[in-house]
Formats: C-alpha cells, sequence, structure tokens
C-alpha cells in the first residue's frame, strides 16, 4: 500500500503516514505508532499536523468550543490487556472480559481488530472533561468527506458528530446509536463507523467534532480511522497537476 508521509509542527514531534483507500481517499489509522516511537498512553500533540492529498488535520480536545484545541490526546495500545487503568480492571472484575478477545479487555478497545491495535482516546482519568468538551480536527485544504470510527458504544454513551465550515456554520451533523448495558447487542468492545459530507454542493469542511451527548455510566472515548475525501474539484487538480509534472520530466 502506498504511503504518504505526513509533516509537523517542529522536528521533534514524530508524524503518522497516511494510506490510499478504495475510495480514492485517505486514512490515518494510528498504526504506525509504536515505529514512531508513541507507547500505551503516550501523549499525542495537539500541534502535530498530519498532511496528505493536499490537506492537513491537527487533532486535538476542544475544552470550551472555540474550534481551538486546548489539550492533548492520547495514542492507546489495544494490546496492553487490562493492566493499565482501575477502569479496565473494573471490566475483569465484572466478568465482562468473556465478550473480549482473548479474555484481555482495555479501554475502548475494537476486540474484533477491525481498527488495528492503535488508536487515539480521551478518558477521564487523564483529566478529560468529556461532558463539556470535544475532541476535535482542525482541516485546511479542500476537504468534501470524513469520518472515522467511534470504539465501545455501550452503558448508554452517545455522541453527536458534526462537520463545520470555516465560519462554525453547520454542514452536516449525525449521532451515534445509544445502547443500555454492555450486552451483545450493544457495541461493548467494538467500533462504530461514521462518514460526513458536504453534500452536493461540495461544501468545505474546515473542522470535524465529536461531542459526548450522553455520559451514561461509560467511562471511555476512542476514535480511530480518520478518513477523507477531497472535493471533487479538488482531486482533478491534483490529478491534472501529476499529469503536467509528468509530461514535466518527460520533455527534459
Amino acid at each position: 500500500m502506498k504511503r504518504f508521509h505526513c509533516g509537523a509542527i517542529g522536528a521533534a514531534l514524530p508524524v503518522f503516514a497516511a494510506s490510499v483507500t478504495a475510495s480514492a481517499g485517505y486514512l490515518f489509522d494510528f498504526e504506525d505508532s509504536a515505529h514512531l516511537g508513541y507507547g500505551d498512553d503516550s501523549v499525542l500533540s495537539r500541534f502535530a499536523m498530519y498532511e496528505a492529498g493536499g490537506c492537513t488535520f491537527r487533532l486535538g480536545w476542544d475544552t470550551n468550543h472555540d474550534f481551538t484545541s486546548d489539550q492533548d490526546l492520547r495514542i492507546e495500545d489495544y494490546n496492553d490487556g487490562a493492566s493499565e487503568t482501575a477502569g479496565v480492571g473494573g471490566y475483569s472484575l465484572a466478568s465482562y472480559s468473556t465478550q473480549f478477545q482473548d479474555g484481555a479487555s482495555s479501554w475502548d478497545n475494537d476486540y474484533s481488530h477491525d481498527g488495528g491495535n492503535w488508536f487515539v482516546r480521551a478518558n477521564k482519568e487523564n483529566g478529560f472533561n468529556r461532558t463539556t468538551g470535544r475532541l476535535l480536527v482542525a482541516m485546511e485544504g479542500n476537504v468534501w468527506q470524513v469520518g472515522g470510527r467511534l470504539n465501545d458504544l455501550d452503558h448508554g454513551e452517545q455522541y453527536t458528530i458534526t462537520a463545520y465550515a470555516a465560519d462554525g456554520s453547520i454542514i452536516q451533523s449525525i449521532d451515534s446509536p445509544n445502547y443500555a448495558g454492555v450486552g451483545g447487542e450493544t457495541l461493548n468492545g467494538r467500533s462504530w463507523t461514521f462518514s460526513l459530507d458536504g453534500g452536493n454542493d461540495a461544501a468545505t469542511i474546515a473542522y470535524l467534532a465529536i461531542e459526548m451527548t450522553d455520559d451514561g455510566t461509560g467511562g471511555g472515548f476512542g476514535f480511530d480511522n480518520l478518513t477523507f475525501i477531497p472535493a471533487p474539484g479538488a482531486l482533478a487538480l491534483l490529478s491534472l497537476a501529476g499529469l503536467a509534472a509528468r509530461g514535466g520530466r518527460r520533455r527534459h
């Protein structure tokens, strides 16, 4: 799979790579975390910039809804087992671990491994107020479609996911499912995939916000597989630029 390396603000920040998807889009899946020197619970700087397809992204936690990230997120390793927090130990003590692959559990993991081993999280044990703050993805460039995965929807947790234009106006907003308890009918240990787009007028998305609207009795927030597709016009321009570059090389 072809990889596109990203830039960052400051040479000391490791950066993630994006892969090309079947829908002519791009995917940041955080699976190169260990390769880049991240470990379980490592801080993911809100100043790091990810680039692909002529677009750039920054991920962080917006505590006061001003479209500016105020807190760094964290990188989570699915394979850390049940050793991380009291909350994870609580899963095992409550015998919920039997629902997880190999009997292991972790905060907001995806035990099906559909999302790989690494994801981003913002949990209350690290000082994130999930009922007032929100995960914010700030974008620059002609982003037409953006999506991702929320992990472990259960215990009455529910989120509103909103795509905003640069002026703060809402382009599209959707709600996640809401499941009581942790039974097999919930997304306990599994993920829910979502996608938002700019509609027929190909509106440019400048921000993606994920906000908890019902805290239920859950305790975690897991986000993975940030995907995006540039606006149709931007894709055409990128294709023309590639053709021009190849033509220029042939002339020399």
